[in-house]
């Protein structure tokens, strides 16, 4: 059997995380910027895929490129601002269920969320339809792109202390640490 009919009859499986090599995912890197108890939500363009739904910033994980590295420099080209990434907050892998069949095509993220409580300049808007500071609760009654409403949803629980560490394991060791951000000299958080 050649190795393209392997391929083809293992189709089935594809989301199968033993096929990994089966299926091509973008690796994507979330900024949740935090300043004084909020947290920036950014709005798609009109014109953009899934139009005028509100996401974090962040962007796609270049071959070769860790997750912080390339969390940063979608930060400073979306916002122009030089963040220092904190906390590792979620993962998850989504496919956007209208990606249709060929979902190599532009469906499927495996995405890492990080906290950013720290970062220097004010975010300006190169990249979106509008910026907001929202309050996390505020953030729940928002047009949500679908792949995000899972992490707004944990943020949430975690900045009103309903989770301990961050749910990927790697946060702070109280709950509490998200909702006491700090205003010191040189932080924007």
């Amino acid at each position: 059997m050649m190795f393209s009919q392997v391929v083809r009859s293992l189709s089935a499986f594809e989301n199968v995380t033993i096929f990994p090599y089966f299926t091509r995912v973008k690796r994507v890197a979330v900024g949740i910027l935090l300043r004084k108890g909020l947290v920036l939500a950014c709005q798609r363009h009109a014109d953009a895929k899934y139009p005028l739904k509100w996401e974090f910033p962040g962007g796609k994980v270049d071959p070769g490129e860790a997750h912080e590295e390339a969390l940063v420099r979608e930060l400073f080209e979306e916002l122009s601002i030089h963040a220092t990434v904190d906390t590792e907050f979620f993962r998850q892998r989504w496919e956007y269920p209208d990606s249709g069949s060929d979902r190599n095509a532009n469906g499927v993220f495996d995405v890492t969320y990080f906290l950013v409580r720290r970062f220097e300049g004010e975010p300006v808007n190169n990249a979106f339809e509008q910026i907001l500071w929202v309050s996390p609760n505020e953030l729940q009654s928002m047009n949500i792109l679908e792949g995000n409403r899972q992490a707004v949803d944990l943020l949430v629980k975690y900045v009103h202390g309903q989770l301990g560490p961050s749910p990927s394991g790697h946060g702070p060791s109280t709950p509490t640490e998200s909702s006491q951000i700090p205003n010191g000299p040189g932080q924007a958080a």
